[in-house]
């Protein structure tokens, strides 16, 4: 993307980020998830990424194609970034 239009790209995607909540999973929920079987395959940040999104039905933006697939698998919204990416460099 060029300069003028990745500014403009990230411009909206600041505007976007100020009106979203964000949310933390504190760590006794993380350790007593029935997903910790996951920890060594997908680490602590995905993990508490995943136990988020399931528990308050959150849409999860991921360029992490392995997050995904788990995201995924646990039945949590999920748009891989790369993909999307993918398909608007196409629609171009």
């Amino acid at each position: 993307m060029e300069e003028p239009r990745l500014i403009g790209y990230f411009r909206i995607v600041v505007r976007v980020l100020r009106g979203l909540h964000e949310q933390s999973v504190p760590k006794d929920l993380i350790l007593d998830s029935p997903r910790l079987g996951l920890l060594p395959k997908i680490g602590f940040t995905d993990l508490s990424i995943l136990e988020a999104a399931k528990r308050s039905k959150y849409l999860v933006l991921t360029d992490d194609l392995k997050a995904a697939a788990y995201l995924r698998a646990a039945e949590c919204d999920v748009i891989n970034l790369t993909q999307l990416r993918g398909e608007l460099w196409l629609s171009e």
